[in-house]
């Protein structure tokens, strides 16, 4: 892989995010803990398999990744620590404040069109 960018980065620190957020879909780990709470440690175990953040490490190309500082479905903090995770040594991020969500898509789209052009087109693009 030449290059990637990752927009409101999902299905990254699952019991991280069940703390921080109650919206659907991490809401039905919650959903279930409550019904079943001596199952906690096998859940973690589980979602761990599946947990972005412990294969972050294993990114060794030029990436990108945006999230909205307001997001209540994939948590901030949760960015955070994926991107913190990342082993490429050409990582950016870029935080946006009022955003939920979109993670400030419509003004990060320049960003990415600039960012993919230079690391697969090899060229650079002003705007």
């Amino acid at each position: 892989m030449r290059a990637a960018a990752a927009g409101a980065p999902y299905l990254c620190g699952f019991m991280d995010a069940i703390e921080l957020t109650h919206t659907y879909p991490y809401e039905e780990i919650n959903d279930y803990l409550r019904l079943h709470p001596e199952s906690r440690r096998e859940v973690e175990e589980t979602v761990a398999y599946f947990d972005g953040i412990n294969f972050a490490d294993r990114i060794a190309c030029p990436i990108i990744v945006n999230i909205g500082l307001q997001d209540n479905v994939c948590p901030p903090e949760t960015g955070y620590a994926l991107f913190n995770r990342i082993g490429a040594g050409d990582k950016h991020l870029y935080p946006y404040d009022g955003h939920g969500h979109d993670a400030g898509r419509f003004r990060h789209s320049a960003i990415v069109d600039r960012f993919f052009a230079h690391h697969l087109l090899g060229r650079e693009v002003s705007r």
